[in-house]
C-alpha cells in the first residue's frame, strides 16, 4: 500500500484505525478528514514519515477502539503532526520510533484518560510538546529514551496531575 487517498471521504471510525505493516506508506494524507476514532494503532509502517495527515484528528474515544493510541516502530517517522488531538480516553504509547525528536505535534492534548508511556524512542529529546497536557489517570512510564533529558521529564511531572506510579528513572539522559 502506497496511498490512503481512496479514504478522502471517511471522517469518523467508531472502533479500531490500525495501520501496521504498511511497507511503501510515507505519509497518511488520505485521512485529513478524520477528526475522531475509537483506537488508533500505526505500528511496523518502515516508510512513514508523517502522520500530518491525521492533523484532524480531535479526539481518540472510548467506544469499540478501546480509546487507546500506539505508535509504535515506524522506522521513518521524525514528528507527530496532531495539532487537533486534544483528548485521549485510554493510553497513549509512542514506542520504539527510531528517527522521532521531538512531540511537538502533540502541544493541543491536554487529557490521556489512562496511562502515557514513552519507551526507546533513540532520538527523542524533549517532553515540551505536552505542555498542554494536564491530566493523566494512571500511570507515566518514560523510559529508554537515551537522549531524553530528565530536567525534561521533572518539569512534565511537575506540572501534569498523574493518578497512578511515575517511572521515569531508567534509560533516559541524566547529563543534561
Amino acid at each position: 500500500m502506497t496511498s490512503l487517498s481512496g479514504l478522502s471521504n471517511l471522517s469518523s471510525v467508531g472502533g479500531f484505525l490500525s495501520i501496521s505493516g504498511a511497507a511503501s506508506l510515507a505519509d497518511l494524507s488520505g485521512l485529513s478528514g478524520v477528526t475522531s476514532v475509537g483506537g488508533l494503532l500505526l505500528m511496523n509502517n518502515a516508510t512513514l514519515e508523517s502522520v500530518a495527515g491525521l492533523s484532524s484528528l480531535a479526539a481518540v474515544a472510548d467506544a469499540s477502539g478501546g480509546g487507546n493510541v500506539t505508535i509504535q516502530y515506524n522506522a521513518e517517522l521524525t514528528s507527530l503532526e496532531l495539532p487537533s488531538l486534544t483528548s485521549i480516553a485510554g493510553t497513549l504509547m509512542i514506542l520504539g520510533n527510531s528517527e522521532l525528536e521531538d512531540l511537538d505535534g502533540l502541544s493541543n492534548l491536554t487529557t490521556v484518560g489512562a496511562s502515557l508511556i514513552i519507551q526507546g524512542n533513540s532520538v527523542l529529546t524533549s517532553m515540551d510538546g505536552l505542555s498542554s497536557l494536564t491530566n493523566v489517570g494512571l500511570d507515566l512510564t518514560v523510559r529508554a529514551n537515551p537522549m531524553l533529558c530528565m530536567s525534561s521529564i521533572i518539569a512534565f511531572e511537575a506540572a501534569c496531575q498523574i493518578g497512578g506510579y511515575p517511572d521515569t528513572s531508567l534509560g533516559n539522559n541524566t547529563g543534561c
